[in-house]
């Protein structure tokens, strides 16, 4: 994290003005008063005004179009407008203090009020009571007796409702009840359920997407009104209260909607195709507005089609230009032959830094991105990949001046070394003879291409010159020691041929673009590297072999050796991963890290490594022997030493030639082989549970070992010199030069000169993100939609966008077409100076319980959360208790309790009391965070249908939750299966509302676990071993639809294996692995898609694929409101009729 980056975002005032004040230098961003990205629509209730959004705005139109008036200053990003029913207030929700609260603006004063301070999200749904009150979704504590939703994976999982006035606000609904509207006698209430999966993902047909309920006060019942498998959002009554319009994907795409409560017909009234219609709002004469293709439409009552309306807006903003001095750094690279300078890129540019005079200097200044950073061979200048129009090509740059350092140059010019207009070019790796290039194409194709020459300032005739002496000089040496090697047998090496069309190709100069048949000799092909995974490799000493970390299976890393001319050889065959080669400075070592000696967890996977080599030939393993006795003899110190002998890898006999294996393992950063020393730079973790960077030698030939460091920040890159002299560690905030001698440290603090425009970077970053979906996206078919032309109708949108919230939706509106699971994207906000973090107490008000008491005496207690702060033996406060005081203020209502709690978690306050006798007394206790108060919620969501499965079951059916499919719940669920409810007959796994992981095949296997044979002690009680290992009686399974990713997938195993019941709702597959790209060039975003699929055996694909539980059960509001969950319930009678 940039931890000097600075961000502008004022307090929010209670006035803010209408007019703005032009800054010098500022620019016109809407050409021709034509804005597009017009969102967050709110037509008034008398029909006169259109609010709506545009870069970071609130503005005000006529209905009909003219000249847009902003009424917010764009100093936070408003959303969901809602008018009051008089017109006169408009309420949204913004984020100007960390998180979304409620806030209302009073038009014609403009004046602001903030409503809620809960410091998770709260957003309004729409006025009550003539504007009185209001509606809004929010994610608070809840009685254990309406928690079904209440977990802290799930946001807006409650309605509450509050008076303006009195600022008193309580739960109306404890379901996630979205775009809640009551009708004007209250006596009906309009909402949506929300989205399982991305809210922006179109086109999906599934128990995951939004339906449209009502519910009717009077009956306190629920109807359901829409398709329960296609899409239906944003309902809204018409002025007769007899119908509502609404959006629905019905027809495709989403459009305009009518449903009529006395026939249950539905209309549709707009037929717009290509994009989404989005923000649907009416007036009380039935007129409709929305945003469509970033643009606003009215329908106007009876009009068979909707108009656009022409807005102007005469917007000027600053130009987004900031100027800073960062820390974050990448691709660092020290210079073996100048040891003041380091090569690195921050922010996707490239820069030399000058440790000696701490001075930086920009190599490239582009809104693309430069990676892959390393030296030429000269070491004047760099060569890096570099992302030059939409295609990645490698570059090289050097300073104007002959052989000057690039931290010391005033101007440098970069040239091409290698491009194609067809294929991607990354990183490059100079041979260590400065003769070769290595580099890959499209992500998973290797080659190699030769330059001859290995110095660019060396002139032909003193390079032949030098050749020829240096031959005349060495020859006779040379071929003394060849000759040993060439001793080996021809079949030393087992090959692959490459295919008969490539050869070696020899470039004298520069490279220009070309066919993928110009790009050098292909050693690794395409076909056979999977995509997404970045292929690692490293040059041998001689020049003449690579070593490959390469993926044979999408769980499986193994070592290659190719060399120059195409022949493979295998190093590693074993089921373990074998990754990051190197050779040894010699050559006669190939070492790597294996997991095959590593430690591993509970679910069986790895969770570190070890380090292994192998000797690359029998020579070589006979000359390390040999050099030890060479070593203890006199030497004539006259007499020239004998050059290096190349060895060539000999795949054959290598499991005779085993060189070394570290005894411990560890979470390893890097490793440098000279001689007998191996250098390992490890990243360790305290008692405290810091993580720090520590490094030692480890002797391979005697075992000894000794430590160089310890202590150390965590190092995100590291580097050894050639001859272990030095060490150098890339932390957050410094590079960390290391003596291996004498232990003593140089540090040199980071302070990097960014120049940031941001409307370029948005549009690079966009791009990007573009081209790494289009070529890493599970299908090639891009799951039959236009995914070019798709980016380039929301491309158009990008001038329009001033913020990092906008572009987010804007990549999750394109990334929704794709109609797939794991689309998304987020944003950071960097060091917000105005962040409230309100603490809590563990305690559930009668606020928080739906029931007749939350309009009664403020803050009063319903129940103690179990493990809060009040869960102690001798607490005197019990349920009916009213909260009056924190720390001496008094307090009435949740946003004044928030308030007096805030910033103080894990801190002491003193809580003031007074019960229905009128007595009064103070408490002191820690606070804790909101997430502290989440996990303990989420903990008793799991004891307590845990406790009630067994009292229904009478001790005969056992339960387990799992809320991901990760480690931690493999423990509980190992934990509680094999040790509290080892003599449960049938056990209940709940995988409801998993957000998913990667755990599927560890559970199939731990609940298929098969007894052959029990232990029999001569006395006590007989067991078998399995059962100490896995669950070897039935188990049934529970499920939703919110069963996400590998939730679905684990669903689909235990299906098609048959290994018990299913019991639920039908579950959307979302079989997929997800892929999360942060732009260097604009790392204030991420964003996801699927890569990486799972596929039956018959070929057919997880994702989309529907599961059908053997028993359909759903969950009705009216259950879940009353404490009764339905499926849980079904599940105990299907897990009892197991029991034999």
């Amino acid at each position: 994290m940039d931890m000097l980056r600075p961000v502008y975002l004022p307090i929010l005032t209670t006035l803010l003005f209408s007019t703005l004040v032009l800054a010098n230098g500022a620019e016109y961003l809407s050409k021709n008063n034509e804005p597009l990205w017009l969102r967050n629509t709110a037509l008034s209730p008398d029909g006169k005004y259109l609010a709506f959004t545009y870069q970071s705005k609130i503005f005000l139109v006529d209905s009909t179009g003219g000249s847009a008036t902003p009424i917010t200053n764009g100093d936070f990003y408003p959303h969901h407008l809602v008018w009051s029913s008089d017109n006169k207030t408009l309420a949204f929700a913004a984020q100007p203090y960390g998180h979304d609260d409620v806030f209302t603006l009073e038009i014609g004063t403009n004046q602001i009020t903030r409503h809620t301070y809960n410091s998770w999200d709260d957003i309004p749904a729409s006025f009550t009571n003539n504007g009185q009150g209001l509606l809004f979704n929010t994610s608070r504590v809840t009685s254990h007796r309406q928690d079904f939703y209440n977990l802290s994976r799930l946001h807006f999982s409650q309605l509450y409702h509050i008076d303006l006035k009195s600022q008193r606000a309580a739960v109306a609904m404890t379901l996630p009840a979205k775009n809640a509207m009551w009708n004007q006698s209250t006596s009906q209430l309009l909402y949506n359920s929300p989205h399982k999966d991305q809210a922006y993902r179109k086109h999906q047909q599934s128990f995951a997407v939004p339906n449209i309920w009502l519910f009717d006060k009077a009956t306190n019942t629920h109807t359901r009104l829409t398709n329960e498998r296609i899409a239906a959002e944003k309902p809204v009554w018409n002025s007769e209260q007899n119908g509502f319009f609404y959006l629905s994907e019905q027809s495709g795409d989403f459009n305009v909607w009518f449903y009529d409560l006395a026939t249950s017909q539905t209309k549709q009234l707009t037929f717009l195709k290509g994009h989404p219609v989005r923000d649907l709002t009416a007036d009380k004469e039935n007129n409709l507005s929305f945003s469509y293709k970033g643009e606003l439409y009215r329908l106007n009552n009876g009009a068979k089609s909707p108009e656009k309306i022409a807005i102007q807006i005469h917007n000027f903003s600053p130009k987004e230009q900031d100027y800073w001095y960062s820390r974050l750094a990448l691709d660092f690279v020290p210079s073996e032959q100048n040891v003041e300078e380091v090569l690195l890129t921050s922010y996707g540019d490239l820069y030399a830094f000058n440790t000696k005079k701490s001075q930086f200097k920009a190599i490239t200044q582009t809104i693309t991105e430069e990676k892959d950073v390393s030296y030429t061979p000269d070491g004047y200048g760099s060569v890096y990949s570099a992302l030059r129009n939409g295609v990645w090509g490698i570059y090289q740059s050097y300073s104007t001046i002959d052989k000057e350092l690039l931290s010391s140059s005033i101007i440098r010019e970069e040239s091409p070394l290698l491009i194609s207009d067809k294929h991607n070019l990354t990183q490059p790796q100079f041979s260590p003879d400065g003769t070769k290039l290595a580099f890959v194409v499209d992500g998973k194709a290797l080659h190699i291409i030769n330059f001859g020459s290995s110095d660019k300032h060396q002139s032909e005739s003193e390079s032949e010159s030098e050749s020829e002496s240096e031959s005349e000089s060495e020859s006779e040496k040379n071929n003394i020691v060849q000759q040993k090697v060439n001793q080996q047998e021809n079949d030393m090496i087992v090959t692959e041929e490459p295919p008969a069309s490539q050869e070696e190709t020899q470039v004298e100069s520069d490279i220009w673009s070309g066919e993928l048949s110009d790009l050098g000799k292909e050693l690794i092909s395409a076909e056979s590297y999977i995509q997404g995974i970045e292929l690692a490799f490293a040059w041998s000493p001689d020049s003449n072999q690579l070593a490959v970390n390469f993926l044979t299976s999408p769980h499986l890393f193994q070592i290659r050796v190719v060399d120059v001319n195409g022949n493979i050889a295998h190093v590693s065959e074993n089921g373990f991963d074998n990754f990051a080669p190197e050779w040894s400075k010699d050559g006669n070592i190939l070492f790597w890290q294996t997991t095959q000696s590593g430690e591993r967890s509970s679910d069986g996977f790895a969770v570190n490594s070890t380090l292994t080599g192998v000797f690359v030939s029998n020579i070589a393993k006979q000359d390390f022997q040999d050099s030890l006795s060479f070593e203890q003899t006199e030497q004539d110190e006259s007499a020239s030493p004998l050059p290096q002998p190349k060895y060539t890898f000999n795949q054959n006999s290598i499991e005779y030639r085993k060189a070394f294996q570290l005894p411990s393992s560890g979470n390893y950063i890097d490793a440098h082989l000279s001689g007998d020393d191996l250098l390992v730079i490890e990243e360790t973790k305290t008692p405290s549970g810091e993580y720090t960077t520590k490094a030692f030698i480890y002797n391979i030939r005697t075992g000894e070992s000794h430590p160089l460091f310890h202590g150390y920040p965590i190092a995100k890159e590291t580097y050894i010199t050639e001859d272990q002299s030095y060490i150098y560690l890339l932390t957050d905030d410094d590079i960390i030069e290391i003596s291996a001698d004498s232990g003593d440290a140089s540090y040199f603090a980071l302070s990097i000169p960014i120049n940031f425009d941001r409307t370029s970077r948005r549009k690079a970053a966009f791009d990007e993100l573009i081209l790494q979906t289009q070529e890493q996206f599970y299908r090639p078919d891009m799951n039959g939609v236009d995914w070019n032309e798709l980016s380039k109708q929301y491309a158009k949108f990008l001038p329009h966008i001033n913020n990092d919230i906008d572009l987010t939706i804007l990549l999750k509106e394109l990334a929704g077409e794709l109609n797939v699971s794991h689309t998304n994207a987020n944003h950071f906000v960097w060091n917000q100076k105005h962040t409230d973090e309100s603490a809590v107490l563990g305690l559930i008000l009668n606020e928080h319980v739906l029931s007749e008491k939350n309009n009664a005496r403020p803050l009063v207690i319903a129940e103690i959360l179990p493990g809060g702060p009040f869960d102690r033996e001798d607490t005197k406060v019990k349920p009916g208790d009213r909260i009056v005081a924190i720390d001496g203020k008094a307090v009435s209502n949740l946003a004044q309790l928030s308030q007096a709690l805030n910033h103080k978690v894990d801190e002491k306050v003193i809580v003031g009391f007074e019960n229905n006798s009128q007595e009064s007394w103070q408490k002191k206790v820690t606070a804790i965070s909101l997430q502290h108060q989440a996990d303990l919620i989420d903990k008793r969501w799991q004891v307590l249908r845990r406790d009630y499965v067994l009292e229904k079951s009478d001790g005969k059916v056992g339960y387990v939750y799992l809320s991901d499919m990760n480690l931690a719940n493999f423990e509980h669920l190992f934990a509680e299966a094999l040790g509290r409810l080892k003599n449960t007959e049938v056990l209940i796994l709940d995988i409801r509302f998993n957000r998913g992981g990667w755990l599927a095949n560890t559970l199939i296997q731990f609940l298929t676990t098969r007894e052959v044979a029990v232990l029999a002690p001569s006395k006590g009680k007989p067991s078998s071993e399995a059962s100490s290992m896995g669950w070897v009686k039935p188990s049934v399974t529970l499920i939703n639809a919110w069963s996400y990713s590998d939730a679905s997938v684990f669903g689909q195993y235990y299906m098609d294996l048959n290994v018990g019941p299913i019991i639920g709702e039908p579950v959307p597959g979302t079989g997929t692995a997800v892929k999360y790209i942060q732009p260097h060039t604009y790392p204030d975003i991420i964003y996801s898609f699927p890569y990486l699929p799972v596929k039956k055996s018959s070929g057919e694909y997880y994702e989309n694929l529907e599961l059908i539980p053997d028993v359909q059960v759903l969950s009705h509001p009216e259950d879940i409101a009353n404490g009764i969950d339905t499926q849980l319930d079904s599940a105990i009678e299907v897990a009892l009729s197991q029991v034999k």
